[in-house]
């Protein structure tokens, strides 16, 4: 007798908020806020069972022999705060500060948070009045500086107790 089941289930929920205003002709300020939720799960069983007493009754339990079995359980989630803040000042003189707060069941407890910042500032150098005349329609120059941050593990990665392995019996 033959089993296989494999199943998986996947979600995520995004919400963001937007704002923007100007505030006479210079100043120009917008915000983003965000929040993001996910989960991911998988499961598979794969077994073989022999010594099948009576054909009619398929039922593993009735079965004498265990063949092989193999199998996974994962599952992991996440969630981030996220936001953004420009200002823009004559259109010109540009500045953003953005910040995402991460959590991720990937890594051990204690250490499932990450906070990463970052921080830029720009200058729209084609809207400088010595260069109406120069053939660029936007040319800018732009300065950053912030951290990254990677969840791209394996699932349970941190425990140095977990292993999968497969067990044939005879």
């Amino acid at each position: 007798v033959y089993l296989y089941q494999d199943q998986h289930y996947n979600w995520k929920w995004t919400n963001t908020l937007n704002w923007a205003h100007s505030f006479g002709k210079l100043h120009d300020v917008s915000a983003l806020f965000g929040f993001e939720e996910g989960r991911y799960a998988r499961g598979w069983l794969d077994l073989q069972k022999q010594g099948i007493i009576d054909p009619l009754i398929t039922d593993m339990s009735t079965v004498t022999t265990m063949k092989y079995i193999s199998g996974i359980d994962e599952q992991n989630r996440f969630r981030s705060w996220f936001g953004r803040v420009n200002y823009a000042f004559a259109s010109k003189y540009l500045f953003e500060a953005d910040f995402r707060s991460d959590g991720s069941s990937k890594f051990a407890p204690g250490h499932r948070w990450g906070f990463f910042p970052s921080v830029s500032a720009g200058w729209r150098i084609s809207e400088e009045k010595f260069m109406k005349n120069s053939g660029f329609d936007n040319l800018k120059l732009r300065a950053s500086v912030g951290q990254l941050g990677n969840n791209s593990v394996g699932n349970y990665a941190w425990q140095s107790t977990y292993d999968a392995n497969f067990t044939v019996m005879d």
